[in-house]
C-alpha cells in the first residue's frame, strides 16, 4: 500500500506540472480560445471568438496580439499578474 502511495504522489505532481490548464484558470481560458478557433475562419470571426472567451470586464485579460498582418495573426497569452514569462502562443496564417 505504501509503495502505491509513493508511486502515485510523484505521478500526480508531474501530471499537474505538465498540464497547467488543470490548476490555472488563465491556461484553461486560453486553451478554450484555441479550441474555439476553426480552420477557414476569417480574421473577424477569430476576433469574435476572442471577445467571446475574453469579455470586456471579465476575469481574464485578453491575449496580446503580437502580429496583425494581412496573412498572419499571432496571439500570446496575457501573463496577467504572473511573473512567469509568457510562452503560450497561437499563430494563424
Amino acid at each position: 500500500m505504501s509503495l502505491a502511495v509513493l508511486i502515485f504522489l510523484p505521478s500526480l505532481f508531474f501530471m499537474l506540472a505538465l498540464n497547467a490548464w488543470i490548476t490555472d484558470a488563465r491556461f484553461r481560458t486560453y486553451r478554450n480560445f484555441y479550441y474555439d478557433i476553426e480552420k477557414g475562419m476569417s480574421r473577424a470571426e477569430v476576433l469574435e471568438v476572442m471577445k467571446a472567451n475574453y469579455p470586456v470586464g471579465g476575469l481574464r485579460k485578453g491575449p496580446i496580439v503580437s502580429q496583425d498582418e494581412e496573412e498572419s495573426l499571432w496571439f500570446f497569452m496575457n501573463p496577467e499578474d504572473s511573473r512567469e514569462p509568457n510562452c503560450e502562443g497561437i499563430f494563424l496564417s
